[in-house]
């Protein structure tokens, strides 16, 4: 299920139930293009020695920044900050050559933003309904604007409005007062809703001269998906605001269902005009969620993000008259039994999965760049996603779709909308600001090789420079039987402390090191067993982590910049093992802000004495560690605490306290030392309707306790299929003993 942070429901609830991926291109669907993108940082790793004029000149180690890098060459900088726009929804600049924006307010003010100031323009907040997904979500301003002086100084907002109903609403620009006056509104769409949710967000005025507005199914898919005959919902719409008349457009044949309009027209080849019944108003349809789409100002094509619910994220190309298949299709899944009939149907641009990020996130649909301080993004689709905050940039320009990761060092400052200014530059608003794309060169200070790292002192001994310390722990994440070895340094002259909840407090500069070679049981010929090696730094702010993936020769390794996967062959078993490399972003999907160091707890560590001798940590604190977890393969333990201890290394990163499902109350909790009662486990419900189905087992609770084959955790642990299973990163196969403790655990549960 999809996991958000509860603390953002003051502002945004569940925001788009959904969830996503920060998948490799192997993890996405496309209908098509070559990257062209430059790689951040060269690959340097050999395939084996070579000598005379090629051998290679050996690389110069580099220590670890202490800085969060980007990995990628790019970063978001702070333009606005916290202190001066408060939950900015949409950032929009009159087109006047250095005029100050305008920033619209999710609570429901706009404000002008000059000179690191803000000036509130307009206050509507006494009509805001802020529940759920709810607020003022989408603004723009007339094309006609201009520095406000002419005949059209509008400006147009979409916002949930007490009824609770959704308005399109517009104010006049009052030159003298320099704010809108706020007696000057006229409501264009007043529809009722019936949940906070799937409200849309973005408005935008099109090449042609009129208002475009998207808007979600209001969580009401038997009502609203696939009809045009109700209300305004699970569609794109556009509508003639200058109510030109004539050969453009003509007065709307009906009004919604539930709801009024006024103060446009409908353009006369809107793709439904004439159809019996139909609300005009229809540009496109079958969409879940479109909460954010643009226009491509070098081609006047129309790009869309629509919200996905539990397996895909889909980017549209929309054109007049297409059908994007919701309910029918979730990306290029079928998931219903009708295709559609309205309309022209059209499959999506590119899908990605939402397994591969934790099952989290929601697409931002963005803008195609057409800046200049960037030349190499021109022509891609940049976008991001909530709550990841990654922001990507999809190569749009052939057949074959491609995405290359721009940012994803920003996890924490989720994204609230995406804008451009009037130069084509890019603009992430987030709870903490609004933010710039920008160059990034912190990158050049990342090793880019297992040999610049400084944390071998011999690879072909796999001998370790001084001061890592090798450690084990009581519960392992499962990742598909590979064999690992554990190391920490901390800083000389330094040691690791406990706070007052009984979590270690590392020291700046301190490394975690972690190595991956193949599974013991399988055999594998003309490569080496090395597979991978993780690093995580403690750095001034966070701690971050970075993967590097072994060469073939297993003497030397690269940066993975963009998550990759490999099929090792088992030579024995005649068959191909995959394996998946993560990279930064991914690393932070289950390495989380408020958890980054998960392994290496108190609860964990085994034979911490022989840690305090080494200098670790001091041995007076070791009295304060709690009860040590379990072993999940010692038979000789408690049953429970086997498999509770399971569940902890495999499920806490995201299944703890003030993470949520689907946005709406907290997650069952995976964290050790808590009673199974009170766990959210045992006859809970699953809140996710399409997962269950797919496990065979719609109306199972999370547990059933006695009855392991009718519990979704069970369902889970064992699934494969990158749909259904988890922990969703980082394993293909099931995990023999991990299954088989959990499950005769829960077959020992009293119904």
């Amino acid at each position: 299920m999809r996991i958000v942070y509860s603390s953002l429901a003051v502002f945004l609830g569940v925001l788009i139930a959904c969830g996503s991926s920060d998948s490799s291109d192997d993890n996405s669907s496309s209908g098509g293009g070559s990257g062209g993108l430059p790689e951040a940082g060269a690959s340097s790793s050999s395939s084996g020695s070579s000598g005379g004029m090629d051998a290679k000149v050996p690389p110069v180690p580099k220590d670890f920044p202490l800085v969060t890098p980007s990995t990628h060459g790019y970063k978001l900088t702070k333009v606005w900050g916290d202190d001066v726009i408060f939950v900015p929804a949409a950032i929009v600049w009159p087109k006047v050559a250095g005029a100050a924006p305008f920033a619209l307010e999710r609570m429901g003010q706009i404000v002008r933003l000059a000179n690191n100031t803000r000036t509130e323009v307009l206050d509507f907040s006494s009509d805001v309904h802020m529940a759920g997904e709810g607020g003022a979500v989408g603004m723009t301003l007339h094309p006609q604007f201009g520095d406000g002086t002419g005949a059209k100084p509008y400006v147009y907002v979409w916002f949930n409005a007490n009824g609770p109903v959704q308005k399109l609403a517009r104010w006049t620009w009052d030159p003298v007062k320099q704010n809108f006056d706020p007696l000057s509104e006229l409501v264009l769409v007043n529809e009722a809703e019936t949940t906070d949710e799937h409200n849309g967000g973005r408005i935008a005025f099109g090449p042609d001269g009129f208002l475009y507005f998207g808007d979600g199914n209001d969580l009401n898919s038997a009502s609203n998906d696939q009809t045009i005959t109700r209300a305004l919902f699970s569609g794109v719409f556009r509508i003639d605001v200058d109510m030109q008349g004539g050969a453009v457009s003509h007065t709307p044949p009906r009004q919604p269902e539930g709801g009024s309009t006024q103060g446009y027209y409908i353009p006369n080849d809107n793709p439904f005009v004439g159809v019996a019944n139909a609300n005009e108003e229809f540009f496109a349809l079958g969409f879940r969620n479109p909460f954010s789409f643009s226009f491509d100002r070098g081609t006047g094509q129309l790009w869309l993000g629509d919200v996905g619910e539990t397996f895909r994220e889909e980017i549209d190309l929309v054109e007049k008259g297409g059908n994007y298949q919701w309910p029918y299709k979730e990306g290029e899944l079928v998931q219903g039994s009708t295709a559609p009939t309205l309309g022209t149907s059209k499959d999506p641009k590119y899908t990605y999965w939402h397994s591969s990020m934790a099952d989290l996130s929601a697409v931002f649909g963005g803008f195609v760049y057409r800046g200049k301080s960037l030349p190499e993004l021109v022509g891609k689709y940049i976008y991001t996603d909530y709550v990841s905050a990654r922001v990507w940039a999809l190569d749009i320009s052939g057949a074959n779709v491609t995405r290359k990761t721009l940012v994803d060092n920003y996890f924490g400052k989720e994204p609230l909308a995406i804008s451009e200014d009037e130069d084509g530059e890019i603009y992430v608003c987030t709870l903490g600001g609004i933010w710039k794309l920008e160059r990034d060169t912190t990158i050049d200070l990342v090793p880019k090789t297992i040999t610049e790292t400084k944390v071998y002192k011999d690879i072909a001994s796999e001998t370790l420079a001084d001061g890592f310390v090798p450690y084990e722990i009581n519960s392992p994440l499962w990742s598909d039987g590979a064999v690992k070895r554990r190391f920490v340094r901390v800083p000389a002259g330094q040691k690791a402390t406990v706070d007052a909840d009984g979590n270690f407090v590392f020291p700046v500069g301190t490394l975690f090191v972690k190595e991956f070679d193949v599974p013991a049981n399988v055999t594998v010929q003309n490569r080496s067993r090395h597979l991978e090696t993780r690093v995580l730094v403690v750095g001034n702010e966070t701690t971050y982590g970075l993967s590097y993936k072994w060469n073939a020769a297993g003497d030397d390794g690269d940066l993975v910049i963009e998550p990759t996967d490999e099929d090792i062959h088992d030579t024995a078993a005649n068959q191909n093992r995959p394996y998946h490399y993560p990279n930064f972003g991914q690393c932070w999907s289950c390495h989380r802000q408020k958890n980054r160091i998960l392994g290496f707890t108190t609860r964990q560590v085994v034979k911490p004495d022989v840690l305090a001798a080494a200098g670790v940590f001091d041995a007076s604190i070791i009295t304060t560690f709690p009860q040590p977890l379990a072993k999940p393969t010692d038979t000789t333990a408690d049953l429970e605490a086997r498999a509770t201890a399971y569940l902890a290394a495999n499920c806490s990163s995201c299944h703890r306290p003030g993470n949520s499902f689907l946005g709406d109350g907290d997650t069952w909790n995976a964290l050790p030392g808590v009673a199974t009662a009170d766990r959210g486990l045992v006859n809970m419900p699953h809140h996710n309707e399409p997962m269950a189905s797919g496990l065979g087992i719609p109306n199972a609770p999370l547990i059933d306790p006695g009855n392991a084959n009718n519990s979704i955790l069970m369902g889970r642990l064992k699934a494969t299929d990158e749909r259904y299973r988890m922990p969703p990163l980082e394993r293909n196969f099931a995990d023999p003993d991990g299954v088989a403790v959990v499950e005769q655990w829960i077959n020992s549960l009293t119904p």
